[in-house]
């Protein structure tokens, strides 16, 4: 840890009796079946915290440090509460009150991700007393920068809930929106208050229709993938999609695309996009379907990635939306069934049907599940933000 003037290895904190370094005993599965109970066993996994589960005793009542011996050593703070710890994970105990055990979890964190542990070179108590160091600070020092990362890490944490809060709400927004619409005083249409109908989408409103996606295309273009072979990357060449450049309501920045000869996209002009294409994948993975903005308009594909373009009066956000729901992911799914190698044929998804409406209830729509998107990308923006 190159921030501090002085350090002290593991090994010699060990030596003088400030902390202990040791292991956990042996806890099966069988042993908890035979014994359940409240208290937590933890192992040496870095899910859910390493929780392996709940036993009859009690091995510890009081603050530690874990990590996991076989499991990539990976540190975890126990705070004071009783609990017990299986043999591949490792504890830290503090003998002398001149650490802090935050603190310490923190700095011991922050060098194990320079570290690498696997399951041949493990972390036994042996090997890591050798290689980490404890920075040598006051004990009020170390109180101040672990109340700081304390307060990062709840940060974090109450950012990560509301995402998934969010998330969950998107789900249920796009399946209500995508199936029963907005009606024209702008509520969600239900069974009990608007007439619905049968279709081969499932229950729709009586208003909307259903049809082939291909026939809701612009003139003169066909729903087609792109070029078969790039070969290698060229300088200031033309910008192409792969597979690997989209997930679902984001495509990687143009500075990260492959760029092919503008000899070899020029053999496939039908499918340089335009601002406002819908693409998705059709090979190796399936759907993440998106819509082209302007700054990547003159790009081209590749074969794994087909274009979609669509008239003026088809609202691409709202199919873009509807495609990439469960109603339609299930039907791109049953088109590679059977298949060792996921490839959709052009011909079938040509024949993807798609709810029609009227394009205001389209520009609704959209709108809603676009702010609620917004409100996702705008927390994880915070959530990934790099301090200077």
């Amino acid at each position: 840890m190159e921030y501090w003037e002085s350090e002290i290895k593991l090994s010699d904190l060990m030596n003088k009796g400030i902390i202990s370094l040791g292991r956990g005993r042996i806890i099966s599965s069988i042993d908890l079946q035979k014994k359940p109970g409240v208290y937590p066993v933890y192992s040496s996994s870095s899910q859910k915290g390493g929780l392996f589960g709940l036993y009859d005793e009690f091995d510890f009542d009081e603050e530690l440090l874990t990590w996991s011996v076989d499991g990539g050593g990976h540190f975890f703070y126990r705070p004071k509460h009783k609990f017990s710890v299986t043999n591949v994970s490792g504890i830290l105990k503090i003998n002398e009150p001149i650490f802090d055990y935050k603190f310490l979890y923190y700095s011991l964190v922050y060098q194990h991700s320079k570290e690498v542990f696997d399951y041949v070179d493990k972390a036994h108590p042996s090997v890591i007393k050798k290689r980490y160091n404890v920075p040598n600070i006051s004990i009020n020092e170390q109180k101040k920068i672990a109340e700081i990362l304390t307060k990062v890490d709840e940060a974090i944490e109450n950012t990560e809930k509301l995402i998934q809060k969010y998330e969950r709400v998107k789900v249920g927004l796009m399946q209500d929106l995508l199936t029963k619409g907005i009606d024209d005083n702008g509520n969600i249409r239900s069974e009990e208050t608007h007439q619905f109908k049968d279709s081969p989408l499932g229950r729709i409103p009586v208003e909307w229709d259903f049809i082939e996606i291909e026939k809701l295309i612009n003139k003169n273009t066909s729903i087609s993938y792109g070029i078969v072979q790039t070969f290698e990357n060229v300088e200031n060449g033309v910008p192409v999609l792969r597979t690997l450049d989209l997930k679902e309501n984001s495509i990687n920045d143009l500075n990260n695309l492959l760029r092919t000869k503008k000899s070899i996209a020029d053999r496939y002009k039908k499918t340089y996009l335009k601002a406002g294409d819908i693409v998705v994948n059709v090979r190796a993975s399936v759907g993440d379907f998106n819509v082209i903005p302007i700054e990547l308009e003159g790009i081209n594909i590749t074969r794994g990635v087909a274009r979609i373009s669509l008239r003026d009066e088809f609202n691409p956000n709202f199919y873009t939306y509807f495609f990439n729901s469960e109603v339609n992911m299930n039907n791109m799914l049953d088109l590679i069934k059977g298949t060792t190698f996921i490839d959709i044929n052009m011909k079938d998804l040509r024949k993807l049907l798609v709810p029609i409406l009227d394009f205001n209830e389209q520009d609704r729509i959209s709108f809603y599940i676009s702010k609620q998107i917004q409100l996702i990308k705008n927390e994880k923006v915070i959530l990934n933000y790099e301090y200077p």
